[in-house]
C-alpha cells in the first residue's frame, strides 16, 4: 500500500514536472524549430525521393508524424504497464531515455536532417510516454481532496522549471556570441542540450524522492491492453453527456493544442539579424509561459486556500 499524501512523494512527483518542462520550453517551443529550420536544413532545401522541401514543411511533417504515432501506440503503452505493476519503470525508462537522447542535440549540425529527426522522435517518445505514467500515478499518492491541488502545484513548477531553463537560454544565445566568441548557431547548440540534461539531472532528482508500490492488475497482453482502452473510451463517452461535459472539451483542445509552441513562427537564423530574432522569439515563448505560471499559482493558491462565505 502507498503512502497517501506523503510530503516527500509528492514534491519529488512535482519537481519532475519541473524537470521535463525545459524540454518543451526551450527545445520544443523557442530553440529548436528555428535552429532546424535555418541550420539543420540546408539553404537548398531538403531533397526526398526526388522533391525538394523547405526545413519549415520537414519540421512540421515530422512534428504531425510523431503526433499520430505517438497517440495510436501510447494507451496501449499506458495499458500494458498499468496490467504489469510497472508503470514506474516505463516511467523511468521514458523519462531517462528521452532526456539522454535530447542532450545529444548537440551533435547535430548542419545537413544532418535525418540524424536530428531521429533524435527528435526519440526524445518526443521518451517526454510523451513519460508524462502518460507521470499523469497515471498521481492517484496512487493522493486522495480526492487533495488530487486537485498536487496537481495544480506539478503543474505550477512545471512553468516555473521551464521559464527558469528558458531564461538561461535566452541569456546564452543573447551573451554567448559576445562574451564567449562562439556564433549563435553553436549557442543554441549549447542551449538545447543544457535543457536536456536539466530534464536529466532533475529527473533523478525527482525520481529519489518518489516512493510508489505497484502490483499487477491483471493478465498481460496487447489484445488485454486494447480491450481496457476500449472500456475508458467507453467511460469517457458517458462522462461527456454529464454537466461536466465542459472540463472534457477543455482537454480535448488542450491535448491537441498543447503542441503549438512547437509552431511558432520560425525565422532565419542566416540573416544578420538573426541572434535578435532568435531572442525576440524566445522572449515571447517566455511571456506566455509566465502568464501561464501565473494562472497555474493562482489555482494551486485558490485550492489550498479557497474563499469563505459570507
Amino acid at each position: 500500500m502507498n503512502e497517501k499524501n506523503n510530503k516527500r512523494t509528492i514534491f519529488g512527483w512535482s519537481m519532475y514536472d519541473w524537470a521535463k518542462s525545459a524540454y518543451e520550453t526551450t527545445i520544443l517551443g523557442a530553440v529548436l524549430p528555428v535552429y532546424f529550420v535555418s541550420v539543420i536544413v540546408p539553404e537548398e532545401g531538403f531533397e526526398f525521393r526526388g522533391n525538394v522541401y523547405t526545413g519549415a514543411e520537414v519540421w512540421g511533417f515530422a512534428i504531425g508524424s510523431a503526433l499520430f504515432i505517438f497517440f495510436l501506440i501510447m494507451p496501449t503503452i499506458g495499458a500494458i504497464a498499468d496490467m504489469s505493476g510497472n508503470r514506474m519503470r516505463f516511467f523511468k525508462i521514458f523519462a531517462f531515455g528521452g532526456a539522454i537522447f535530447a542532450s545529444t542535440f548537440y551533435f547535430a549540425n548542419s545537413g544532418d536532417v535525418l540524424f536530428t529527426l531521429g533524435i527528435y522522435f526519440l526524445a518526443q517518445l521518451g517526454a510523451t510516454g513519460s508524462n502518460v505514467f507521470y499523469d497515471s500515478v498521481l492517484k496512487d499518492i493522493t486522495t480526492d481532496d487533495t488530487i486537485d491541488s498536487v496537481s495544480a502545484r506539478g503543474y505550477a513548477l512545471g512553468y516555473l522549471g521551464g521559464g527558469t531553463d528558458l531564461i538561461l537560454s535566452f541569456v546564452i544565445i543573447l551573451l554567448g556570441p559576445d562574451m564567449l566568441g562562439i556564433d549563435t548557431a553553436l549557442a543554441s547548440k549549447i542551449a538545447i542540450s543544457k535543457s536536456g540534461l536539466w530534464w536529466l539531472i532533475f529527473s533523478v532528482f525527482s525520481f529519489s524522492r518518489m516512493n510508489i508500490v505497484e502490483t499487477k492488475s491483471g493478465k498481460v497482453s496487447i489484445a488485454n491492453a486494447y480491450s481496457r482502452n476500449l472500456t475508458t473510451l467507453k467511460k469517457i463517452r458517458k462522462c461527456c453527456e454529464s454537466p461536466a461535459t465542459l472540463q472534457y472539451e477543455r482537454l480535448i483542445v488542450h491535448s491537441f493544442s498543447a503542441p503549438h509552441m512547437q509552431y511558432a513562427p520560425i525565422h532565419n537564423l542566416r540573416s544578420k539579424m538573426h541572434s535578435y530574432i532568435l531572442c525576440g522569439h524566445v522572449c515571447m515563448c517566455a511571456c506566455l509561459h509566465l502568464r501561464i505560471c501565473v494562472s497555474s499559482l493562482v489555482q494551486y493558491f485558490y485550492t489550498n486556500n479557497p474563499p469563505r462565505g459570507g
